[in-house]
């Protein structure tokens, strides 16, 4: 399918077709044939005769292939910065590169590698769909584009218009790619000046907000980066940039796994990377049923953690291939340290206590019972993924699930209750009850909502149809409690101080078919 393509918005066409004419299978080819040939390049300086000449012959011969390279970067919004001379950001590639300074450190690398030369004077940048490389020595421009690793579903609107459910598919190709593979901060071109950033963004933040409104209410979708915001318009603005670039400092590697942001809905979920920009998009699968949101009671404060949030909606991440993923998986940082005045990490630190003197029971009931992995959570209603259910209760977001459900209804209601094969789970107390009258077979994730329904009739009533709900994935340098707020406008509940550094994106909906 179409997509949004690989150069800026503005980009001269004569420089789009030329990039469009090169084919798509990882192979290089020259845009641009060398300006000068050796005479003997085993003569080193002398051998060649844009060298030989002196700088001015020098300045003739290069400046053409110099501006050639530039200008086709350019139309990727990138200016690129002279690695041979480690010239200034202020520098202009094709004046720098046919300068005094620059045609004397071409001389040195000539007269110290002679007839390899050659090959130790490719400047190469790395762009949105393949790659680019510049000679120092001859001027040749080759370049490469990459085979796409998988259809871009660039003109689906609707999650349920996708044409497979379960499995996180590209709906916006990323606006930006680290022009060095070490990828720091400085490599990445829509983090050099606001400017940069708008000019870069600008294709992706109308199809997110295109994505978004189609699904849901699009004001209701807030941002991660300024929770205070909605998404639309603001991601253009100086403010959202100021406060992205604020958490990524000169001179550290940009990990994008932690800048994904994911909206659910009741068709799917959308997810966005906050640096490069890149969508993605899951459709549900038909009889899952998740458990409705529920609103925390007025009394508690402070802000709903992304992992709670997610685990309440039954989120999973989306994986580079594209394949769904529970939010259990991935390599699991230390957490950072808690806020003492979050009145949740109290709760957890019992909540801990409590799980840990009773699972060895749990687990054993659980064993004896002939199911010792249960593969859904009755009350985050999601997969757990590959860990045990034991195990998922000690998880960030089941205990902030917990800690809603508890403040919003107390003990004393049937939703804490799930069936596990021959066995009764209660979800608060975390006693096992055997139940003679349903199967060990009663297990899957549609059993489990038909024989145990995990909320009250009146709970449903909460639910605003097809409203969005901002899930968004907190990294670790940002606030710990940035606020996620649900579409109807009400706040959630004090994040667990144990917030993970899991590095997945923001998540989304990791569902299986019942």
């Amino acid at each position: 399918m179409g997509g949004l393509g690989d150069m800026l918005a503005n980009a001269p066409q004569e420089q789009v077709e030329r990039w469009e004419s090169v084919p798509a299978d990882g192979r290089w080819y020259t845009l641009q044939p060398p300006a000068i040939v050796a005479d003997d390049p085993f003569e080193g300086q002398s051998g060649w005769p844009n060298l030989a000449a002196g700088n001015r012959h020098w300045k003739t011969c290069m400046t053409p292939p110099a501006t050639f390279f530039a200008n086709l970067l350019r139309a990727f919004g990138i200016e690129p910065h002279c690695t041979l001379c480690k010239a200034s950001t202020a520098c202009q590639f094709d004046t720098h590169t046919v300068s005094p300074g620059h045609f004397r450190a071409v001389c040195d690398v000539v007269d110290e590698h002679y007839e390899l030369a050659r090959e130790e004077l490719w400047h190469e940048t790395l762009v949105v769909g393949g790659r680019t490389r510049y000679n120092h020595l001859d001027g040749e421009v080759q370049v490469l584009r990459e085979v796409p690793e998988e259809t871009e579903y660039s003109d689906v609107l609707a999650l349920q218009d996708l044409p497979e459910h379960s499995v996180w598919l590209l709906g916006g190709r990323p606006a930006s790619v680290a022009v060095n593979p070490a990828g720091c901060r400085q490599h990445w071109p829509n983090l050099w000046s606001h400017r940069n950033w708008k000019e870069k963004m600008v294709k992706v933040s109308a199809r997110l907000t295109q994505v978004l409104a189609a699904n849901g209410d699009v004001n209701g979708c807030r941002c991660m980066v300024c929770p205070d915001r909605g998404i639309g318009d603001h991601l253009l603005g100086p403010k959202h940039f100021a406060e992205l670039a604020a958490r990524v400092p000169d001179g550290t590697v940009v990990e994008l796994e932690k800048f994904w942001q994911t909206w659910t809905f009741a068709t799917g979920a959308v997810a966005f990377n906050h640096v490069d920009g890149t969508v993605r998009m899951v459709k549900r699968p038909p009889g899952v049923v998740d458990v409705p949101r529920v609103a925390p009671a007025a009394s508690v404060g402070g802000p709903i953690s992304a992992e709670g949030d997610r685990a309440a909606a039954g989120v999973g991440k989306p994986t580079p291939n594209g394949v769904a993923a529970t939010a259990s998986t991935g390599a699991a940082q230390p957490p950072p340290p808690p806020p003492s005045d979050c009145p949740s990490n109290a709760f957890a630190w019992v909540w801990r206590k409590h799980v840990a003197s009773q699972l060895p029971r749990l687990q054993a009931a659980l064993g004896a019972a002939g199911v010792p992995r249960a593969a859904w959570c009755g009350i985050c209603g999601a997969p757990v993924g590959d860990k045990s259910l034991p195990a998922h209760l000690l998880e960030v977001g089941h205990i902030t699930r917990v800690h809603a459900l508890f403040e919003q209804y107390g003990p004393n209601v049937a939703l804490w209750t799930q069936q596990c094969g021959s066995v009764l789970i209660h979800h608060l107390s975390l006693d096992a009850f055997a139940n003679v009258t349903v199967s060990a077979t009663s297990a899957s994730p549609s059993a489990v909502v038909a024989a145990a329904p995990l909320v009250a009739p009146s709970v449903a009533t909460s639910v605003v149809p097809g409203a969005a709900v901002d899930a968004a994935r907190q990294p670790a340098a940002f606030n710990a409690n940035a606020v996620a707020t649900t579409a109807s406008g009400q706040d959630g509940v004090a994040a667990t101080g144990d917030q993970t550094g899991v590095a997945a994106p923001a998540a989304a909906a990791a569902w299986t078919a019942a």
